[in-house]
C-alpha cells in the first residue's frame, strides 16, 4: 500500500511539474501570433495568421508566399518607399537595442507614417494587413 501511495504521489508531482508554466507559454505564443511587420536584411515581412506573408522587396517588387505579384510603376514606388523607412528604423533600432533580443520592437516616430492609405488604396493585396502596421519588429 505504502509503494503505491509513493507511485501515486511521484505521479502526481510529476503531472503538477508538467503544466506548471503554461501562462507563460501561452503568452508567448499569443506574442508570437499577433500581426506584425518585420524588417529584415533583404525584405519587409508582413505577417498576419492565416493569410499568407507578404514581402516587399528592395526593388519594390511584392511576393505573396514566394510567388511575384504584378505591380505597375507608382506601386513599386509606393513598396520601394515602405522598404525604405522600415530598413532606416531597423538600423536605428539595432543600434540603439540595449536588450540584445533576437527580434527587439521597433518605435517609430509619430510624426513618420511608414504605411500611407495611398500605399493601401494603390496595393489592394495589403487590405487585409492594416492590422500588422501597428507591431513594427526588427529582425536581426
Amino acid at each position: 500500500m505504502k509503494k503505491l501511495l509513493l507511485i501515486l504521489i511521484a505521479l502526481s508531482t510529476l503531472l503538477l511539474a508538467a503544466c506548471g508554466d503554461r501562462e507563460a507559454y501561452r503568452a508567448h505564443r499569443l506574442e508570437r501570433n499577433k500581426p506584425r511587420v518585420v524588417a529584415m536584411d533583404h525584405s519587409v515581412m508582413l505577417m498576419r495568421r492565416p493569410y499568407p506573408q507578404i514581402h516587399i522587396l528592395a526593388d519594390g517588387n511584392m511576393r505573396i508566399d514566394d510567388i511575384g505579384i504584378p505591380t505597375d510603376e507608382h506601386q513599386r514606388a509606393l513598396l520601394q518607399e515602405v522598404f525604405v523607412k522600415m530598413q532606416i528604423l531597423r538600423q536605428n533600432t539595432l543600434t540603439t537595442d540595449t536588450t540584445q533580443a533576437r527580434a527587439p520592437k521597433i518605435q517609430a516616430p509619430a510624426n513618420l507614417v511608414i504605411f500611407p492609405p495611398e500605399l493601401i488604396a494603390a496595393v489592394p493585396e495589403l487590405r487585409d494587413y492594416t492590422e500588422c502596421f501597428d507591431n513594427l519588429v526588427a529582425e536581426r
